[in-house]
């Protein structure tokens, strides 16, 4: 069996804030297609143009950023709330 930490899968835990700019800078330079996964918001914040959610066994693709899919997430379940 295969275990793991969170920490062993997150690319930026062992980053100081410097370096975590200076990769992040490199990214967007960069000029072909990346896919980023990280739970790191601040970090995906400026790199996203388009979000894949995994839900219910399904791939839903979202046309926006990291930032317009959580907010438009948490409005949605805010609704649900009330």
């Amino acid at each position: 069996m295969f275990y793991y930490s969170y920490q062993e899968i997150e690319p930026t835990n062992h980053l100081d804030l410097k370096s975590k700019d200076v990769l992040k800078e490199a990214l967007l330079a960069f000029e072909g297609t990346l896919i980023l996964v990280s739970h790191d918001r601040d970090f995906l914040t400026g790199l996203s143009q388009k979000v894949f959610e995994f839900k219910n066994k399904r791939v839903i693709e979202h046309f926006e950023t990291i930032d317009a899919f959580l907010g438009r997430y948490r409005m949605e379940h805010l609704k649900e709330l009330g």
